[in-house]
C-alpha cells in the first residue's frame, strides 16, 4: 500500500506540473529562483500529456489501491471474526 501511494503521490506531482502554466526554476537554491510562464505550445503539449498519458496512470493507481485497501480492510475482518 504504501508503495502504491508513494507512486500516486510522485505521478500527482508531475500531473500539477505539467496542467500549470508557469514553472518555477531553481538555479541553486530557494533563494535565486525564477518563475516563467510556458508558452502555447508548451501548454497544449503538456495538456495532451497530462490528459492521455498522466491521468489514465492516476486512475489505475487509484484502482489498485482501493482493491488494496479492500483487501487490507477485508482480511481484517476475516481476523477479527476468528
Amino acid at each position: 500500500m504504501l508503495l502504491l501511494v508513494r507512486q500516486w503521490l510522485g505521478w500527482s506531482y508531475v500531473h500539477k506540473r505539467l496542467l500549470s502554466e508557469q514553472v518555477e526554476y531553481e538555479e541553486s537554491g530557494w533563494y535565486d529562483g525564477q518563475v516563467w510562464e510556458k508558452p502555447l505550445s508548451w501548454r497544449e503539449r503538456d495538456l495532451l500529456l497530462a490528459q492521455h498519458e498522466v491521468r489514465p496512470i492516476l486512475g489505475r493507481l487509484a484502482r489498485a489501491m482501493a482493491l488494496v485497501t479492500g483487501l487490507m480492510l477485508g482480511g481484517a475482518s476475516i481476523c477479527q471474526a476468528l
